[in-house]
């Protein structure tokens, strides 16, 4: 049974801290798709929101933002993106 790390960065305001959702770099048959770690996609799970974020945002929703949006900040070797909740285009429940 291994620990998980507790999630320190704490987002200002209206920020949210999102995981990205990575790509595949291959086909369900194996087949490598070249090119494909270098694409970024608008799209992740929520880790974390400000205090002042609306109850439409939460921990764990998978939402779709704006492209070009935000910041990527980097913690525990995992890179993270940093929106403004009004960058959030959609929630998919």
């Amino acid at each position: 049974m291994t620990k998980t790390k507790k999630f320190s960065v704490v987002p200002a305001k209206t920020k949210v801290v999102i995981l990205r959702t990575k790509l595949d770099d291959k086909t369900e048959s194996g087949i490598l798709l070249p090119g494909m770690e270098e694409k970024k996609i608008n799209e992740g799970t929520i880790v974390t929101v400000g205090k002042e974020c609306s109850d439409f945002v939460y921990k764990g929703a998978y939402v779709i933002f704006d492209n070009f949006s935000g910041n990527e900040i980097v913690h525990n070797d995992q890179a993270y993106i940093l929106i403004e909740e009004e960058s959030i285009i959609c929630r998919i429940d």
